[in-house]
Formats: C-alpha cells, sequence, structure tokens
C-alpha cells in the first residue's frame, strides 16, 4: 500500500487506534473488523466489512451456547476423576530446561500449554490416523485458516477443528509474552502490567472458544469422549491456573473489543 493512502487511513476515525494489538489475528473470524486499521490494508479485505462483523459476532454467540455445558461436563468428569481443577499438569518431558532459552518459556503455565498442544496434535493423529486433518501450523502461516477436509462430519464440527486448531499453539504464544512482560521491573511504572494482561486475556479467550469447540466435538463424536476428556481437563486446569496468576487478565479493557456489543 501507498505510504499516502496508508497516512489517510490511519486519520480516519472509523478505524479504533490500537486495537490490532490485542486481537488474535483471526481476521476471517473477527467481529471488529470495520474498525481496524490492519484489516483495511489487506488486499483480501471484505467489501463490506460491518456485515462480516455481524455474521462473526452471531457465529460466536451461537457457540457460547455449547460453553456452560461442557464446563460442567468438565468438572463432572473430574470429580469421577478425583482431579483437582486448580492445579496444573505438566510434563517432565517439555520441561527441559535446555529447550527453553528464558524463564517465562520455563513457567508452569507455559508448559501446560505446550502439553495442551502436543496432547491436540496426538489426538488427531490418533483418532484420525488416515489423515484428512491439516497440520495446525498450517492453519495460521499465511494468516488465514485452510478448510479442512473431513467427509462425514457437519459444518458445526468442522468449525470446531478450525477453532482448536487456531488456537491450539497461539495460547502458549500469548501466555510466553504475558509472562515475559511481567517479569519487567516494576520500576517500569505500570504499562508492562496492563500489556501483560492484555496478552494473557487473548490466551484466556483462547482457551475459552477451545473449550466450545472441544464441547462440540464431544457432541459429534461422543464414542471419542474418552480421548477428548482428557484434554479438556487439562486445557481447564491451565484455565484456572492462568487466571489465579494473572487476577486481572480478564477485567483488562482491549481497545475496541471490550467496549463494543460485538465482543471477540
Amino acid at each position: 500500500m501507498e505510504k499516502k493512502k496508508l497516512l489517510d487511513l490511519a486519520e480516519d476515525p472509523r478505524f479504533i487506534p490500537g486495537i490490532y494489538n490485542y486481537c488474535d489475528r483471526w481476521c476471517e473470524r473477527c467481529t471488529m473488523t470495520s474498525a481496524c486499521l490492519v484489516y483495511s490494508t489487506l488486499e483480501d479485505a471484505s467489501d463490506d466489512p460491518a456485515g462480516l462483523d455481524l455474521h462473526n459476532a452471531e457465529f460466536w454467540e451461537d457457540l457460547q451456547q455449547i460453553f456452560q455445558q461442557t464446563l460442567e461436563l468438565i468438572k463432572t468428569c473430574a470429580a469421577e476423576k478425583g482431579i483437582d481443577l486448580e492445579a496444573v499438569e505438566t510434563d517432565a518431558v517439555i520441561a527441559d530446561a535446555a529447550a527453553l532459552r528464558n524463564k517465562a518459556k520455563n513457567h508452569e503455565l507455559v508448559q501446560a500449554a505446550r502439553l495442551y498442544a502436543d496432547r491436540v496434535d496426538r489426538w488427531f493423529s490418533g483418532q484420525f490416523p488416515a489423515g484428512g486433518f491439516p497440520a495446525s501450523e498450517d492453519m495460521a502461516s499465511d494468516g488465514r485458516s485452510v478448510d479442512p477436509i473431513l467427509p462425514g462430519l457437519d459444518e458445526h464440527a468442522q468449525d470446531a477443528i478450525e477453532i482448536i486448531r487456531w488456537y491450539q499453539h497461539q495460547i502458549m504464544v500469548k501466555l510466553v509474552r504475558g509472562l515475559s512482560g511481567n517479569d519487567e521491573e516494576a520500576s517500569a511504572e505500570n504499562d508492562w502490567q496492563r500489556d501483560a494482561d492484555g496478552s494473557v486475556k487473548v490466551a484466556l479467550i483462547g482457551m475459552d472458544r477451545s473449550i466450545m469447540a472441544w464441547g462440540t466435538m464431544l457432541e459429534t463424536l461422543p464414542h471419542r469422549a474418552a480421548g477428548i476428556h482428557p484434554i479438556l481437563l487439562g486445557l481447564e486446569q491451565l484455565r484456572r491456573k492462568t487466571e489465579q496468576t494473572f487476577p486481572c487478565a480478564r477485567s483488562f479493557t482491549r481497545p475496541g473489543f471490550d467496549i463494543s456489543p460485538l465482543v471477540s
């Protein structure tokens, strides 16, 4: 894009300054593209961003209905198995200090997020050994998602898989950013705290949406519940521990998203 055109766009009052700093980079499912300068610069930006925003808001509202139901299932499953949801499960293999370069990457939250990502890969590989699922890293390789080739699964299941794959690794990335900022010197006033909380809030939203998506998978594939339950339990443990570690993250106000009826 030409520099002059970009500068003109930056002065457009439609756009909310900084809205792109705390998003999940999923433009296709975003509810605030009409207010985003970065989205407007994309070559494939929608000609009707407001219409896209409304469609995406309805998509997430529909998915929200299964969220509480899935949380209740997690609690029941945890009680039956004697699992403490306030604890965080980690894996000794991923705790290798040589593979983690800094304190943030050694943190128990990051280890648990890495374990979750690994479990997701193992589940897809184990449950569908014949293939058909795109690799998780391919889902966002060019900033857009890839439609999985999964004959026999309905649209809701297809959407759920796309959500799971999108946030699978992003949760860990956002936690690393938040933890790295959280370790900065407190003498740098409070800006670093707000940025850390904002990054972690994006991670928490990714966890929320992943739980919703796994709930959809349970409804679609009830015969594979035994493999899904451990993933859900670990993810809920991670979610709770993250909220305990960053008690202000949920209340962080992201520019645009958290002051708009179309919350992303």
